[in-house]
């Protein structure tokens, strides 16, 4: 089935009745094709797509055992390769420079060096980027944007605990020491404490939502980061755009 961070970021914010448009590498094969075809089911366009001639589109799988526990294999290889070449077309769009409200969402699978140019290079400054940590394994990839104003760094509390080399007991603790590490804003979902959503001027949190019953086991973290996107898009208090993220990442899991 097509996914991917960035594709189901783009298209639960599209699906939460919002725009979106999606920049991504695939392949020139059966799969390649298969995703483009999703995207205009899904109302996205295919505008920012990359396809490479001669190429086989990433893949990537993951076993889920009896608890619920997810242990996944990704082959980014095409992604690595070609996300220079992604990012300079971004950078070449006009997109940025349109003069509308954008805010540009960031997969952690992208390589360390392309991290630190979307953080650094000028043609990104002042764009508001939201980095999704694709996984514990990519976690440390955060640091990148620590310093980078106009930034929120979304990640689970084991991830946190991955980028900040130590434990937390709960979402607040891990929240609140990634912004005293430099952070200017960090979001950190657990599904035992809660979500918390902290920067130098306030830490807000929120207690976790009564658990659905699981019908989708991956992307509720890429649902839960559309969907507080959408909600502060929409002017919502910090407070109640955790909730609301919280509620549709919910619903999300149980396939509503």
């Amino acid at each position: 089935m097509p996914g991917g961070v960035a594709l189901h970021v783009a298209r639960s914010i599209c699906a939460l009745g919002e725009e979106a448009l999606l920049w991504c590498t695939v392949g020139d094969d059966n799969d390649g094709r298969r995703l483009i075809a999703s995207l205009e089911e899904d109302g996205l366009s295919a505008g920012g797509v990359v396809a490479m001639e001669g190429e086989r589109t990433d893949r990537c799988m993951f076993i889920l055992d009896r608890e619920g526990s997810v242990t996944g294999v990704s082959d980014c290889r095409l992604l690595e390769s070609a996300s220079g070449q992604l990012v300079r077309r971004l950078a070449d769009s006009g997109v940025l420079r349109s003069g509308r409200n954008i805010v540009l969402v960031v997969d952690g699978n992208l390589p360390e060096e392309i991290l630190d140019e979307l953080s650094g290079n000028g043609t990104f400054e002042g764009v508001p980027i939201r980095f999704a940590v694709a996984s514990d394994g990519k976690a440390e990839r955060a640091q990148a944007f620590l310093g980078r104003k106009q930034t929120v760094i979304h990640l689970n509390r084991a991830e946190a605990e991955v980028a900040a080399r130590r434990k937390f007991p709960d979402s607040t603790e891990a929240a609140r020491f990634l912004v005293e590490a430099g952070f200017e804003r960090v979001i950190v979902s657990d599904v035992h404490t809660g979500i918390s959503d902290c920067d130098q001027a306030a830490l807000v949190s929120i207690r976790p939502k009564r658990a659905a019953k699981r019908v989708r086991v991956l992307g509720a973290g890429d649902h839960l980061l559309a969907a507080h996107l959408v909600a502060e898009f929409r002017g919502f208090p910090r407070h109640d755009a955790l909730e609301y993220a919280a509620e549709a990442a919910n619903d999300y899991v149980a396939g509503k």
